[in-house]
């Protein structure tokens, strides 16, 4: 059986050529602002110090724990991270109605939060025991 031959959507090569250059550039710009300190700001968004680079290491215990802390560094300074952050919650919340957080259920208008803080270990909290009785 011979397959057809596949058209491709945009026909104009000019448009094609536009849509390859964007995808080029959103995959750079996180890279041009990490290297421009763009969108790095976690102190002002998050309120929390970022984490700081992590030294070269020198013992074998250093060495085990420095790729943990360069990813911490890594994700802290990230190039455009408080708006990509912001769009992808935007995205989740608005565009896919579900939450950011496993612990936050949002049906419509209402939404129910879990503090899993102060429960017992092995403890079930309203949510699950709702939602555990509705599917049998």
């Amino acid at each position: 059986m011979n397959a057809a031959p596949q058209m491709p959507l945009v026909r104009d090569p000019l448009v094609q050529r536009i849509c390859v250059g964007l995808f080029i550039l959103l995959m750079m710009l996180p890279g041009i602002g990490q290297i421009t300190g763009i969108g790095c700001n976690v102190k002002a968004f998050e309120m929390r110090e970022p984490h700081v680079l992590p030294g070269w290491p020198q013992t074998a215990a250093n060495w085990v724990a420095w790729p943990g802390k360069f990813e911490a560094w890594l994700k802290d300074h990230f190039g455009f991270r408080n708006p990509l952050v912001l769009a992808n919650n935007a995205i989740r919340v608005r565009i896919l109605k579900t939450s950011t957080s496993s612990s936050v259920a949002m049906a419509g208008f209402f939404t129910l939060a879990s503090d899993r803080s102060n429960r017992p270990a092995g403890s079930t909290s309203f949510l699950q025991r709702s939602l555990i009785a509705g599917s049998t």
